[in-house]
């Protein structure tokens, strides 16, 4: 019988806490640093494994809505409108299609969008950015890398926010 993921990752776990760290010179700080650093990225790992597909979904999600919401905000010139016929067709894209359509949108409301297209574009664009700094302080939260931003205590709870 094979080992689960979550029983290896917490062998490892284990191993560098109990065997590994100790056993380091406490006065090799960058030594301690790795080894801390080795420890969270496990940490992480047991804390992600299974929710990689749930939460790349999610990021998708997330930005067709973007892209959505940015398709139906105001009005700009032919440097605008171009832009925003590539961000429609790029919903059936890729993920990082769909990402660079959204920039030449956003860069492209810039050179001729109105003032109300891009005072939205702002506004949409933020907000997708602070779904993502959550989601990232969340995922990375067993790594010691809080920001302090407020968001779920865990990624199966970040996901299950959409339910």
């Amino acid at each position: 019988m094979n080992p689960s993921v979550e029983l290896r990752l917490r062998t490892m776990i284990r191993a560098v806490t109990e065997n590994i760290l100790p056993a380091i010179d406490p006065d090799d700080s960058l030594a301690q640093e790795q080894g801390r650093l080795l420890l969270g990225h496990l940490h992480a790992l047991l804390q992600q494994h299974g929710h990689e597909e749930a939460l790349r979904s999610r990021q998708r999600r997330l930005l067709d809505r973007l892209a959505r919401d940015l398709l139906e905000a105001g009005s700009g010139g032919p440097v605008t409108l171009a832009a925003r016929a590539a961000l429609g067709a790029a919903l059936a894209d890729s993920d990082e299609a769909l990402s660079i359509a959204v920039e030449r949108f956003v860069l492209a409301t810039g050179s001729d969008g109105d003032a109300g297209l891009r005072e939205q574009t702002a506004g949409l664009v933020l907000a997708h950015a602070a779904e993502e700094v959550r989601a990232g302080e969340v995922w990375f939260r067993a790594m010691g890398f809080a920001t302090g931003i407020e968001a779920p205590a865990s990624v199966a709870a970040l996901l299950e926010e959409e339910r």
